[in-house]
């Protein structure tokens, strides 16, 4: 007769090592995530070629400003636009 494997359950030594293995796993991989974010917002806004140009940060940093006026407020983030470079001048960081 072959040995079968048998999981005891999550009180076992194995089961404790399986979830301390996948919670470690989840922090990490949610970690890495919000550190990437971080990371490509300080790019976009301190080491980007286009960091130079006037605009909103918000708008510079991330594409949530243009998904929010067109998805939310109905298309008007072309307007915005126009509201930008009315404030900012001819050329502007979106």
């Amino acid at each position: 007769m072959t040995p079968r494997f048998e999981w005891a359950g999550p009180e076992s030594e194995l089961g404790l090592a399986v979830a301390y293995v996948l919670q470690h796993k989840v922090a990490s991989g949610v970690f890495a995530v919000l550190l990437w974010n971080v990371v490509l917002v300080v790019y976009r806004l301190c080491f980007s070629p286009l960091a130079k140009f006037p605009g909103s940060k918000l708008a510079a940093a991330t594409g949530w400003v243009e998904t929010y006026h067109d998805a939310f407020r109905g298309g008007q983030f072309i307007f915005k636009v126009e509201e930008w470079h009315a404030k900012y001048g001819e050329l502007v960081s979106i």
